[in-house]
């Protein structure tokens, strides 16, 4: 026999008050865990953590209807029933029946975590709205079928600058314990515990995976060792989730861990070991590129491109005002001797494999942090928004594979060559192309990603949802899969070329 289970959230939970905002539209039941209903084109969808359950025997419960039928099979409420073999894959016929009144709907089954969110407020750029969070989920790590249930309280609000040219809205989500807006954290789909969450759309992405698939390769190559003892990730977390909202199927979204100070490990007087974070918001004119400086640091949260995240309670520019000046200004000799006194050598080695690997042009510049954990650990750069990447741009049109990228700094990293850094790109490159960065490894990850969104629906909803821009998910497959091995190939021997040259 097979059952889908259900258990108790894996997370802190905060029991939801009640605060008037409930309008979930629950028209079915099983297993104790509520349908989310898409009113829209009268479905529901429940979460079922792998693609087939055969036979699907649950408990099934409802309430608007006297009498309700499941692809043909009467279904009898508050007891067990067989529904046969489910797929994700397939749409379920339900038809339910109140005295003369009889609804048609579907039903929905998807091996990818589901997000609801209800709100009675406007959802704006700023200041959040509150609202009801709810999720359905597995466990990838237990290898059962068991699918649990989170809901909290939350503030939701737009954002992203420049994805709110688009229909398919990018959102940010603060978790809450009331309406009174007190924030706690908890950990949501196996990432960090934070309070702060992002629900990405990914929408110039046809593929919707560039994000998450470069975060999870900067994950597997990043050495340096940036918070000390805490060996801290320093980057994101990512995972694929459906969401709704007001009832109203809005597609496939990325649910990020949000790059933040507490995230990477930063304590309340981490001011005081020297913890900065910067970020490089806008492209200036060149100066987060390391090009130029055109303005001294004001009494402000925001210069020159760049915005400080921490410390929060007080302006800080002098660290950064001093390496951009050095690395502006220096002479070739002082740059080659100083600069590991400024930033992370290994990180700075990572980061170049990196951005190249992905192409990621917006990532040489304002699509970037700064940070540094302590006196002594050196700034890191580390990457935000990796979506224009892996052949696609930020206008949606296509990259060729021949082409690297850089920017001032690795410019006179290179022609430095301090401390031996083109040897060191050199021998990293070779030794990851060897485990990963294979073109086995990539392809691998992406064909997993391409599988999963595939199987579950989620591919043909979002084509479905989503028609501003026509999308062809095999075209598009086909396309990075080709772009990957030429680029790669490129990779290789711009390397190569590298370690037969003198950069001195």
């Amino acid at each position: 026999m097979s059952f889908l289970l259900i258990g108790t959230s894996c997370y802190e939970e905060i029991l939801l008050e009640d605060d008037a905002v409930e309008s979930r539209q629950n028209l079915l039941t099983i297993n104790h865990i509520d349908g989310i209903t898409d009113l829209l084109h009268n479905r529901i969808f429940f979460a079922l953590g792998t693609t087939e359950i055969d036979p699907f025997r649950v408990e099934i419960r409802f309430e608007t209807y006297t009498q309700l039928s499941f692809n043909g099979i009467d279904l009898r409420n508050d007891t067990i029933n067989d529904l046969g073999k489910v797929q994700t894959s397939q749409v379920y016929s339900c038809i339910g029946k109140e005295g003369n009144h009889t609804d048609t709907f579907e039903v929905v089954f998807t091996s990818i975590p589901l997000v609801h969110i209800v709100t009675d407020e406007k959802i704006v750029d700023e200041p959040k709205s509150f609202c009801k969070m709810y999720m359905q989920y597995d466990d990838p790590h237990d290898g059962s079928e068991q699918i649990y249930q989170f809901s909290t309280s939350a503030g939701i609000e737009i954002r992203g600058a420049s994805s709110m040219r688009y229909s398919k809205l990018s959102y940010g989500i603060e978790l809450w314990k009331n309406r009174s807006e007190e924030e706690y954290k908890s950990g949501l789909l196996d990432m960090r515990s934070s309070e702060d969450w992002i629900l990405d759309a990914m929408y110039i992405d046809d593929l919707r995976m560039r994000n998450k698939l470069s975060f999870d390769i900067w994950k597997s190559i990043n050495q340096a060792d940036a918070s000390g003892e805490n060996k801290l990730f320093p980057g994101i977390n990512c995972r694929f989730v459906e969401l709704l909202i007001n009832n109203e199927y809005l597609g496939l979204y990325c649910l990020n861990e949000k790059l933040h100070p507490e995230l990477m490990g930063f304590t309340h007087d981490q001011f005081l070991k020297g913890g900065l974070m910067y970020k490089a918001v806008y492209w200036s004119y060149g100066s987060t590129r390391f090009e130029a400086i055109y303005d001294p640091p004001q009494n402000s949260f925001f210069w020159d491109g760049w915005e400080q995240i921490y410390p929060a309670h007080d302006t800080c520019w002098n660290p950064l005002s001093e390496l951009r000046n050095f690395i502006v200004n220096s002479t070739d000799d002082q740059f080659a001797e100083e600069i590991s006194g400024y930033m992370n050598m290994q990180n700075l080695i990572d980061y170049y494999l990196f951005v190249n690997l992905v192409q990621g042009y917006d990532n040489t510049g304002k699509n970037t942090y700064l940070v540094r954990w302590d006196h002594v650990s050196g700034f890191h750069v580390l990457p935000w928004d990796v979506e224009a990447t892996w052949g696609l741009a930020w206008n949606r049109e296509r990259n060729r594979p021949a082409g690297t990228v850089t920017n001032h700094l690795f410019e006179r990293l290179i022609d430095t060559d301090s401390e031996g850094y083109t040897e060191q790109l050199v021998t990293q490159w070779q030794q990851h192309r060897t485990d990963q960065l294979s073109d086995a490894t990539i392809t691998g990850m992406v064909d997993a990603y391409y599988q999963l969104l595939t199987e579950s629906g989620a591919y043909a909803r979002e084509r479905e949802r989503w028609q501003e821009f026509p999308m062809d998910h095999a075209a598009e497959y086909q396309y990075i899969t080709e772009w990957i091995h030429a680029h790669l190939e490129f990779l290789d021997e711009h390397f190569e070329q590298f370690a037969g040259n003198d950069h001195r």
